[in-house]
């Protein structure tokens, strides 16, 4: 009810409510009016997480478009970047030393991407895989000094065509598997089981959903079933269980799709990613039907802000981590008008059940 010539004063109060309790011990974490670059963790206000210089800088006049931190074997630790010139270089596992493992790559419409693979048979060196839409792909073949280009790739890959070579790959019980090469966008393609850099020795590849999306652009392996994600829009499950391949279902079990093969990332028991549009989501294993679900994680809370804050255009590269330490899933992306990764959207997932989710 409004008085006249009384001043209306608004009252703000934290997630669970207005707290006026001199025992500030009873004051719930959520009882927060504002709490900035800082997290909940362990019942505790600490401070968000940040970046710390790795090492020295692998070349002063490159600027690293993506980073992968690969383990050769249980002891060896190393630090790979692909620059912005086309090289790739590999550390001494601290960053304190550096060399190139592969130079001159083509560098126009690139989207550089790594992953590792799984072993592919006992005393087999564990891989690293390089693709990036444009280039042949290549592999670090353990602890080596050079990548290596694949000996057998797909006969879709036409080598030294740029339009005809995979943009992601994603290792999925025991084989590693690749698409994304535009002349066959909606196609995902196995390798042999003992050499993933052979896809063309015994031939497998799989339709998914082909003239729907305009093409695939990444995957992630969860829970026995093979997820992909296409552009614009479009999540699919490859249910890989059955022995014989001639049964395997594919089915839609999202509509946001994704930009870029980096947008995606496993946090816990469940699989994050950003769509296109900025909004992220989380796909969930389910028992009632046997498969999973999805859900919208920003409508809510962040709105249009990814629309205001993010270029839009360049998720193809933006890069999301789980820091399972601090419980924070990040996203390093490139600001309104910059085409570089120069900003971090990171989500806090303590005490997400209680309170809800926290954005730093």
């Amino acid at each position: 009810m409004a008085y006249d010539g009384v001043t209306v004063v608004e009252v703000v109060a934290g997630r669970e409510g207005l707290w006026g309790i001199r025992n500030r011990n009873l004051i719930p974490l959520g009882g927060l009016i504002e709490l900035r670059n800082a997290t909940l963790e362990d019942y505790t206000w600490r401070t968000g997480g940040g970046a710390s210089l790795l090492g020295s800088a692998f070349d002063a006049a490159r600027t690293g478009k993506v980073a992968f931190n690969f383990w050769p074997d249980g002891d060896t630790e190393r630090n790979v970047v692909v620059d912005d010139t086309g090289r790739i270089w590999k550390d001494n596992g601290s960053g304190g030393g550096w060399a190139t493992v592969q130079t001159g790559l083509t560098t126009a419409n690139w989207h550089p991407f790594l992953v590792p693979g799984a072993a592919e048979s006992s005393g087999s060196n564990r891989k690293l895989f390089y693709f990036d839409r444009v280039n042949n792909p290549l592999y670090l073949d353990g602890d080596g000094a050079a990548m290596t280009a694949f000996a057998s790739p797909a006969a879709d890959w036409t080598p030294g065509n740029v339009n005809r070579q995979p943009s992601f790959g994603v290792s999925h019980q025991g084989y590693m598997w690749a698409g994304g090469n535009l002349n066959a966008p909606n196609r995902i393609y196995r390798s042999t089981l003992t050499d993933h850099a052979s896809f063309g020795a015994t031939p497998y590849s799989l339709p998914v959903f082909p003239g729907l999306r305009q093409r695939l652009v990444g995957g992630l392996s969860y829970k026995g079933v093979l997820l992909l994600w296409a552009y614009p829009s479009g999540l699919y499950a490859v249910d890989t269980s059955d022995p014989s391949d001639a049964n395997w279902r594919i089915i839609q079990v999202g509509s946001p799709g994704a930009a870029g093969p980096m947008n995606m990332a496993a946090i816990e028991d469940d699989i994050m990613w950003v769509s296109p549009d900025g909004s992220w989501h989380l796909v969930s294993a389910t028992t009632a039907t046997g498969s999973v679900r999805a859900e919208d994680l920003t409508a809510r809370k962040l709105g249009s802000f990814s629309r205001e804050q993010i270029n839009l255009n360049q998720l193809i590269d933006a890069q999301m981590i789980y820091y399972s330490n601090k419980q924070e899933i990040m996203l390093a992306c490139a600001a309104q008008g910059q085409t570089s990764k120069t900003r971090r959207l990171h989500m806090d997932l303590n005490k997400r059940s209680e309170v809800g989710e926290r954005w730093l």
